[in-house]
């Protein structure tokens, strides 16, 4: 048993320790206060920052929204404006090739006038035989001057005639072709341009003879040449005035000779 001394002292000590319990309570409780009001200054703050955050995050959003819709707006506008700029592209592409379409049928139109103007001009021209054009006749009639094939060669006087009759006329002889060559004019029969017959006893030799005079003519030229037709007999009247190679005295003889040719070339009017 503890003696009174003994117990005295662990009442002291017990003392003691409650007054020391008691300030660490208080402090305790103190400390959880502080601890309470600091962690709810600290919730406040956060949550100011947070809202704050928040409306910044907000401003960002509603303002990338702003911009996003300016610029689907913009592009709105710029695709209507392509849109737009197609179109009228499109209306300038169809005006120009109108335009082109216009010019194209113009300039046809044009071409179709010149080569009229042309025709006609070629049509009212007096004809001409230039001296390499009749060069290159008597070069084509030369392999077919056989010899016996005799060529009744008969040109109207009047002076468009006459001037290409007279140097077809000498490149006909030049390549060897015997001619009997008359200038003048027979009212008996009127023959236009260049009339080429063949007798109907002609042989295959002078049929080709004749046939190559026409070509010849023809690629060389741009003369009107008909024929060959079958020979027609003709009638040499008194009308008939003018010259011949080989010269005659009467009309007869020159009848006569025109009858012996197998071929006979006419030169009238254009």
């Amino acid at each position: 048993m503890m003696g009174k001394e003994e117990l005295s002292a662990l009442i002291s000590r017990l003392d003691a320790a409650i007054v020391v319990c008691g300030i660490l309570s208080a402090f305790f409780v103190m400390g959880g206060a502080a601890a309470g009001f600091l962690n709810l200054r600290s919730n406040q703050k956060l949550r100011k920052l947070q809202a704050g955050e928040a409306l910044v995050q907000q401003a960002i959003i509603d303002r990338a929204r702003a911009e996003a819709s300016s610029a689907n707006l913009k592009a709105t506008e710029a695709e209507r404006d392509i849109a737009s700029a197609r179109l009228e592209t499109a209306d300038a592409m169809k005006a120009a090739a109108e335009a082109n379409a216009r010019a194209a049928e113009a300039n046809e139109t044009a071409e179709r006038e010149r080569l009229a103007r042309v025709k006609l001009e070629e049509q009212i021209a007096p004809r001409q035989l230039l001296a390499e054009q009749a060069e290159r006749l008597r070069e084509a009639l030369v392999p077919f001057a056989a010899g016996a094939t005799r060529v009744a060669f008969l040109c109207s006087s009047d002076p468009e005639p006459a001037r290409i009759g007279k140097p077809m006329s000498e490149a006909i002889k030049a390549a060897g072709w015997i001619v009997t060559i008359a200038f003048g004019n027979n009212s008996s029969r009127a023959v236009s341009s260049i009339y080429v017959e063949v007798s109907e006893g002609a042989d295959a030799a002078t049929r080709s003879a004749a046939v190559a005079f026409v070509s010849a003519v023809r690629s060389i030229t741009n003369f009107l040449v008909i024929g060959p037709r079958p020979l027609e007999k003709i009638l040499v009247s008194g009308s008939f005035t003018g010259t011949s190679t080989p010269p005659v005295s009467t009309m007869a003889e020159i009848g006569a000779r025109l009858d012996e040719a197998t071929i006979r070339i006419t030169i009238g009017p254009k």
